[in-house]
């Protein structure tokens, strides 16, 4: 079995990361959804709506850099489904009530986050390559090695350049 594939789960230690980083975000936020608010004041009005779309479009922008691209569709879903469940679950929560609005400002969020993640994700393209992909994608043009970069060596001078491997993609 390869080293980075833990016994386990047979998940890659990369996989098994990101997952790590996005579930964490996700306990908390939905722990901090449920439990009793501190009573701090809001510094101006509406901003509880700002905290819902900010937490919701960092728990969207992870879901677009954590998984892979044929997983991210369902777990924006997922997001949408756990905001709204969430913020009924307020019910049982006695200081807390469920407010439809921040379900809504939610939703926002998950629409912004997931797109600024898509153009996030697009700048770092070796996300998205395999190891037996990365060679694939290189660009059409001729690595410069060493030996073509370096003036020609009479063998009169005594000294061999050393052999150095070229790259070429066709």
């Amino acid at each position: 079995m390869d080293k980075s594939t833990s016994i386990r789960s047979g998940y890659s230690t990369k996989q098994t990361f990101s997952l790590c980083c996005f579930l964490i975000p996700v306990t908390i936020i939905g722990i901090l959804s449920l439990v009793p608010r501190l009573g701090l004041p809001n510094p101006f009005p509406m901003f509880d709506k700002v905290e819902h779309t900010g937490a919701y479009l960092l728990l969207s922008v992870l879901a677009r850099l954590c998984f892979a691209k044929d997983k991210q569709r369902s777990v924006l879903i997922f997001l949408v489904v756990l905001s709204i469940t969430l913020e009924f679950l307020q019910i049982l929560t006695p200081p807390r009530e469920p407010d439809p609005v921040d379900a809504l400002f939610n939703c926002i969020g998950i629409c912004i986050g997931g797109y600024a993640g898509l153009r996030i994700r697009s700048l770092f393209r070796f996300l998205d390559e395999t190891p037996s992909s990365a060679a694939d994608t290189m660009p059409d043009r001729q690595i410069v090695t060493t030996m073509q970069a370096m003036p020609q060596l009479s063998p009169m001078s005594g000294i061999s350049p050393m052999p150095v491997a070229q790259s070429v993609h066709q």
